[in-house]
């Protein structure tokens, strides 16, 4: 009992964001460690709040965390400071956050006038840190100049790092800290090593161009006066940064590196300057000369250094992807062309991939299209030999260099696609002597080249499949799984145009191992060609039983995929299915076995459902699973649920409701047993009008029981809106079925009163020829589009929700609006009424073209068999008025959908996935109820935050890219002015929108809301989302607040007469009247 207990604690696995304890408890609990008189009760607090501040990002909570922290840096000691230090770092991105800047900026500050230089230099650590938020602090930049001044080396670490974060942020403290910064380099009492930290800070001044103009003219003259390899080499370094930066200064930048490439003879300082020069390649590569080019091409003419050329190659590499290869001299005889035909052919098989690289740039991109065919052979003629050097070697370098040639292949291919025939003889002639990488990369290659032209690699079958077969023999690790499957691919596209795919699944089942990689392609297989399913599924089926552990589970997970759409698949297997299921029971059960047991159980109950047994498979479930196994048991119950096994399911559910302990468990488990109650009484054979009239009267019986109990098992933890509202809607289509079945009933059971025709000529509606009928087919279709869009308001709102069970709305969605159809061209369209269709056959054709690929076959059979018997039913009764013919297709319409078991979705069980958004609204009611008070002439500044709150699996199916935050206002009660004869004109309604992008899953906006009008107005603020492919989902959630506008009095009141003058007693003075009355 226990067990089912606390694994039911998790049936819903979504608290829709709820965290376990509220945001203000978690800081006290913090805040209760922080004053703890323990230190290590103190640092174990402090080291926990960058992961409140992740769970939760509120601007309130973290600006009164970090003041709390603050009072410790500034009453604390080193070690608590240094703590803050690390939260400080982890907590960047929620500093914006902070409202209380100044506070905390002067708590902080506090500590920089201490004695000890390493608690000023932890100080100035802490303040480098929030430098995006204090960047224009004057004190602070005050501070930092001071610090370069210590002759403490902690300290003066600190003061440049701090000024180093500062010169990034700040244009202001950037340009004054320059001199200081040239003074101190230029100084003989800075150290060496701090001469280079202090460099680096020059990448930053690229504010404006005469500050980089100035650093740069600093930093060249130093080059010359400081020559050591490590001054040089951060110089250099730096100079590249700020040119970046700027933008301004890469043409120079690019000859100074230039320079040193030439003449500077260490090799460390040439490896620099050259990837600088590619840094400056890809950053601004129109900013290149054909000079630079030619410069570059000398240098690697020259050197005797393969590091280097390599170096100079990737230069020329990226410059020529870019629009730098304008500037190149493509001539035959130019530097560049030259240079690459030299190192096309070198023993060193990166230098040739980078010099085939190049060459098929220029090739593909730099010569006209007339021209192509007489150069490309030349490079063609490298790559191959750069390919048969490559395959038959084996290491990184090769493995690199073969993936450079391989995507030139293609560019040249797909140039010039006369050269693909011989590249795909040469490469499938490598296929068979490659191994691990090389290989993968090689028939990857092959898969692309002959996509286009299958028939490039029909004539290598029986060698792939050999290859094939020497592949499966080996170990199986994930490069060989890699090289099976594009092997297999290669496969499959030699024999494409032949009758052999059939025979490949048995192939594929012969040769590979059952992993996860090989269901995967299985499954994505059968998808494409459905034609492969019943081969697959004998093969798995004969593999099932000789499966144990993890590799048994993974073989039903893939049968239960391939049989719900046709269970009669697995029909023939009912018996060896009920045997492993003896000897799965028998065993010890561990997690592995009862996920087993589970999977083997669904496929049972698939080969058992078109029979009549299904009601002895909850007998033997429950005598296999003791009572402790109730969790293995539910775990059954809902896979039957889902799969539409709803008899099964039913007694299931009912035999746990007496195993749990929890009165919400067991309402939860009550409800669930009267759903599949529900669903069971809607599959049992009912060709009478009666019996399924009944059928439909208990189904919705069962149903109201469910939701009553539903309700009840509803927590604050799991609120459950999903599950209600689904049910609600199952419950209102099975009665809007009932409604139709009942209307279809009464034309003969209540025909037209005879003067149906005069009402019909009386009101203009000749379909009241009918009587009463004609009103409730009215009502029925009404009620079936509304239901349509409830579904799709459903769906709307469940962004958490699994595909599946989108699919899963989408089929309900489609068959109401199916049965809308059939009633519109059946009766309420009917020409001989003169009837206009109000239906529209587009939306069912549109779901249909959503659910075709993804519902079972059942659904759409069912939907493809009610189009083609109303299709009939409209043929014979073409020119006739309402007979039973047209009731008798409804019914069979609705016997038909009826009669295909919908199984409840996985978001109904359990999500996946969990996102919801926390809405805070300013300003707020000084108290509960009342009315925030605004003046008629001014304008309501409405700010809104939002946090969006995460679980386990953040973005499993979709992700959050925008919310939209509607607000809308309208008058409720309106102040009569006095004296107000004129008609009232002013507009008492505002619906403002608005999309904001959140920032580490928080966002704000503000709304300026006129209320002209005096009286009392509500505020509704309304959240939704938008995801990475534009889909809107109405997930909310919905605020509201009361405004009360309201108009000064003193020009409200018509002028009155002057108040009556006051007794002369009062106007005597106050002593006078004193003496009056002592005597």
């Amino acid at each position: 009992m226990a067990t089912v207990t606390a694994r039911l604690t998790t049936f819903g696995e979504a608290n829709y964001g709820e965290p376990e304890q509220d945001a203000n408890s978690a800081l006290m609990e913090l805040d209760k460690g922080l004053r703890s008189t323990k230190v290590g009760e103190q640092c174990e607090a402090i080291v926990r709040f960058p992961r409140m501040f992740e769970k939760y990002p509120f601007p309130i909570l973290i600006n009164s965390a970090f003041l709390k922290l603050a009072d410790v840096f500034r009453d604390g000691n080193n070690f608590l400071r240094l703590c803050v230090l690390k939260v400080t770092q982890q907590s960047e991105k929620q500093l914006d956050k902070i409202l209380n800047t100044d506070e905390f900026l002067r708590r902080i500050f506090f500590v920089i006038h201490s004695n000890d230089p390493v608690a000023r230099a932890i100080t100035l650590r802490v303040l480098g840190g929030i430098a995006p938020i204090i960047a224009e602090r004057k004190n602070v930049h005050h501070s930092i100049r001071s610090g370069l001044d210590s002759h403490d080396k902690v300290e003066l670490e600190a003061a440049i790092f701090a000024a180093n974060r500062f010169a990034e942020q700040s244009k202001v403290f950037a340009v004054g800290i320059c001199n200081k910064l040239s003074e101190m380099i230029e100084g003989l009492a800075t150290p060496m090593e701090m001469k280079l930290k202090l460099i680096e800070i020059f990448e930053h001044m690229h504010h404006d161009g005469e500050s980089a103009c100035r650093v740069r003219h600093l930093c060249v003259s130093k080059l010359q006066s400081y020559p050591a390899r490590d001054f040089v080499l951060v110089t250099l370094h730096t100079l590249s940064k700020l040119a970046t930066s700027s933008l301004v200064d890469i043409p120079q930048q690019v000859s100074l590196l230039l320079k040193y490439l030439h003449s500077d003879p260490r090799y460390t300082v040439k490896k620099i300057a050259l990837q600088d020069l590619r840094m400056l390649a890809c950053k601004a590569p129109h900013m290149w000369t054909g000079e630079n080019v030619d410069g570059l091409c000398d240098f690697c003419s020259t050197t005797g250094y393969d590091g280097l050329i390599i170096g100079a190659l990737t230069v020329l590499s990226a410059l020529s992807k870019t629009v730098a290869l304008n500037v190149l001299d493509l001539a035959h005889n130019s530097k560049v062309v030259k240079l690459c035909g030299d190192f096309c052919c070198v023993p060193n098989v990166t230098i040739a991939s980078y010099a085939i690289q190049i060459m098929t740039n220029i090739t593909t991109k730099g010569v006209p299209q007339s021209q192509i065919e007489s150069v490309v052979q030349e490079v063609a003629t490298a790559a191959e030999a750069l390919i048969m050097i490559c395959a038959l070697q084996d290491g990184k370098e090769a493995t690199t260099a073969i993936t450079i040639a391989l995507n030139c292949v293609r560019s040249l291919c797909q140039a010039s696609p006369s050269l693909a025939p011989e590249f795909v003889d040469n490469l499938c002639s490598l296929v068979g002597s490659s191994i691990g990488k090389i290989g993968v990369l090689l028939c990857q290659c092959l898969v692309t080249l002959a996509q286009s032209d299958p028939s490039l690699v029909g004539a290598y079958k029986d060698s792939l499949q050999e290859l094939l077969n020497l592949t499966a023999q080996s170990s199986m690790d994930p490069t060989q799984q890699k090289l099976f499957v594009s092997v297999a691919a290669l496969l499959m596209l030699s024999q494409s145009s032949s009758d052999e795919p059939k025979k490949i699944s048995q192939f594929f089942l012969d040769k590979l191992s059952p992993s996860q990689i090989a269901l995967n392609c299985v499954r994505s297989l059968c998808q494409a060609s459905p034609s492969l399913a019943p081969e697959f599924v004998d093969n798995l089926c004969s593999l099932v039983g000789s499966s144990i552990g993890k590799i048994g589970v993974l073989l039903c997970q893939c049968l239960v995929t391939l049989a719900q759409n046709d269970p009669s698949l697995v029909g023939a297997y009912k018996d060896s299915l009920q045997e492993l299921l003896n000897l799965t029971a028998q065993s010890s059960m561990d997690p592995t076995q009862q996920k087993l047991f589970v999977s083997v159980a669904a496929l049972l109950m698939l080969s058992q459902s078109s029979s009549d047994e299904p009601k002895k498979l909850s007998q033997f479930f429950l005598d296999k699973l003791g009572p402790s196994q109730a969790w293995t048991l539910f775990r059954v119950s809902r896979q039957a649920a889902r799969l539409g096994c709803h008899c099964v399911a039913a007694e299931l559910f009912g035999n746990l409701t007496t195993k749990v302990a929890s009165e919400h468990y067991y309402f939860w488990l009550s409800g669930l047993n009267n759903f599949c109650k529900a669903e069971e009484c809607l599959t049992k054979p009912s060709h009478k009008l009666f019996n399924l009239t009944q059928s439909l009267a208990e189904a919705t019986q069962h149903y109201e029981k469910g939701i009553v109990a539903l309700k009840a098992a509803t927590t604050p933890g799991h609120q459950m809106h999903f599950q209600c509202e689904y049910t609600r809607l199952r419950c209102d289509m099975l009665h809007a079925f009932k409604l139709l079945i009942t209307a279809s009933a009464s034309i003969r059971t209540c025909p037209p009163p005879a003067i149906a025709p005069a009402v019909a000529m009386t009101t203009g509606i000749d379909l009241q020829k009918c009587g009463r009928m004609a009103f409730q087919m009215q009502n029925c279709h009404d009620k079936l589009r509304q239901l349509g869009s409830s579904y799709s308001t459903l769906q709307q709102a469940s962004f958490d929700a699994d595909p599946k069970t989108l699919e899963n709305m989408l089929v309900l969605q489609e068959i109401c609006l199916l049965l809308a159809y059939v009633i519109d061209v059946l009766i309420l369209s009917n020409q001989i009424y003169g009837g206009k269709s109000t239906g529209n056959l587009q939306d069912v054709l549109d779901l249909q073209s959503q659910t075709s690929a993804k519902s079972s076959n059942k659904v759409m059979q069912a939907c493809v068999k009610v189009l083609q018997s109303t299709q009939e039913a409209l043929q014979k009764t073409e020119g006739q008025s309402v007979s039973h013919l047209h009731s008798d297709c409804l019914f069979e319409a609705c016997h038909t959908l009826l009669q295909v078991p919908i199984g409840y979705p996985r978001y109904f069980f359990q999500s996946l996935q969990s996102t919801a958004i926390k809405l805070a609204v300013s300003p707020t009611p000084r108290g509960a109820g009342e009315p925030i008070l605004v003046h008629v002439s001014t304008r309501l500044a409405l700010k809104v935050e939002g946090v969006i709150q995460h679980g386990q699996k953040p973005g499993l199916f979709r992700k959050v890219k925008q919310v939209t935050l509607q607000v809308t206002s309208s008058c409720t009660h309106r102040l009569p002015k006095p004296n107000e004869n004129a008609k009232q004109t002013e507009s008492t309604t505002n619906d403002l929108r608005q999309n904001v992008e959140p920032h580490n899953d928080f966002f704000s906006t503000q709304f300026l809301l006129p209320f002209p009008v005096a009286g009392t107005h509500q505020v509704n603020v309304e959240a939704t989302v938008i995801d990475n492919e534009g889909t809107v989902w109405k997930t909310g959630p919905k605020l509201s607040l009361n405004v009360k506008a309201y108009e000064d009095t003193l020009y409200q009141r018509p002028q009155q007469a002057p108040p009556p003058p006051p007794p002369s007693s009062q106007l005597m003075p106050a002593a006078q009247r004193t003496q009056t009355t002592s005597r």
